[in-house]
């Protein structure tokens, strides 16, 4: 171990890492004599001044003890990792809506089966509300991260942070929207699939005026409205870019929905037979709007959602979905990270759970 004047991690910071890491280890035991101060700054090549402020803090925490003229030890109780709950922090888009109550079940499961604590905060799909969640919790050296990102589209703003974490080796994991890189950890679900699966289902049935209504905000959209558009492909239907309305940060959901249902009903080939969306919340208010506009559901139109929120089955009528098995999806993101912080596992773990697609009434064979 040895100290990288290239990384933005503070010298002291750095200094203090290698020492309890070696205390934790077990190379420095309790009660063991630290190496002086002269010894420090000539094995690591940094001031009196640096090597001072890591021994405060080391003392301020517990970890060692300063004896008068004799110098600095190891403390002879147990170090501050056993004696404290290990925290894992969670940063997720919402903690009440959709997919992310059971999201964080299946996290806490797991941690409360390894006795580790957790932290839970809601970004809002908000850059500067995310950027101020990492900074605390990298200030207040948390043990790992699990993050829905709010953004999966480079360049990711808050990129810095992850970095950071990256040098002060505390382990990370992304759930659902994740960057792409071969030293990253996540667990996400095949996106394309599931809206494929939708597709080809509504084509089966015989539909092939089927719109989507898709999301640029992540690449979670640009998946989805992958596997539509490869589902139409393998038919030999064709793409119609006037079908596949996407919608931005700029304008909120419910007056989107409403402009892209009056443009449906307003062109000259009318409303299409069948609608995929983005998610179950893009799908209730679609399956509200065609209603208001005097449509029936399923027999004048079909309607697909995903990520089977809880609500689904309960529309009327229930909402055929693509399933997002978000609570293993949360259960699998802990236990790699436990297994990171645990030192079980070195190699990048990268999951992808297979889609399903959940039949309901809300979809109608026609001719």
């Amino acid at each position: 171990m040895s100290i990288d004047r290239t990384s933005k991690v503070p010298l002291y910071q750095q200094l203090k890492d290698i020492i309890e890491k070696k205390i934790e280890s077990g190379e420095i035991k309790p009660g063991d004599k630290l190496p002086s101060e002269s010894e420090l700054i000539t094995q690591y090549g940094i001031s009196r001044q640096v090597v001072r402020q890591t021994m405060a803090e080391l003392a301020s925490e517990g970890r060692i003890y300063r004896e008068q003229g004799k110098g600095s030890f190891c403390l002879s109780t147990q170090s501050k990792e056993s004696k404290r709950i290990r925290i894992i922090a969670v940063i997720i888009v919402s903690i009440t809506e959709g997919i992310y109550p059971q999201t964080i079940r299946g996290i806490e499961d797991v941690a409360q089966q390894h006795s580790y604590g957790v932290v839970l905060s809601h970004s809002d799909n908000d850059f500067e509300k995310e950027a101020l969640y990492l900074r605390n919790y990298i200030k207040n050296r948390i043990d790992g991260l699990i993050i829905d990102l709010s953004s999966d589209i480079p360049p990711y703003p808050n990129l810095k942070y992850l970095q950071e974490m990256e040098n002060r080796n505390i382990p990370f994991v992304m759930i659902d929207k994740h960057l792409e890189g071969p030293n990253y950890n996540y667990v996400h679900l095949d996106d394309e699939n599931g809206l494929y699966l939708a597709t080809k289902y509504l084509i089966n049935l015989g539909h092939r005026r089927i719109a989507h209504l898709g999301s640029k905000e992540t690449k979670i959209g640009d998946n989805r409205r992958r596997g539509y558009q490869r589902a139409l492909l393998e038919s030999g239907i064709p793409y119609d870019e006037k079908l596949v309305p996407s919608k931005n940060r700029n304008l909120p959901l419910e007056e989107w929905i409403s402009e892209v249902v009056d443009k449906f009903q307003s062109s000259k080939k009318g409303m299409p037979t069948a609608i995929t969306c983005y998610n179950d919340h893009f799908a209730m208010r679609v399956m509200r709007k065609v209603k208001e506009r005097g449509l029936k559901i399923p027999e004048d139109i079909s309607i697909i959602g995903f990520d089977d929120d809880y609500l689904a089955k309960e529309l009327d009528p229930p909402l055929t979905t693509v399933l997002h098995p978000s609570y293993e999806m949360g259960k699998k993101a802990a236990e790699i990270l436990i297994d990171k912080i645990e030192g079980k596992e070195s190699r990048p773990q990268q999951i992808t759970f297979p889609a399903r697609l959940v039949k309901r009434a809300s979809c109608k064979r026609i001719r």
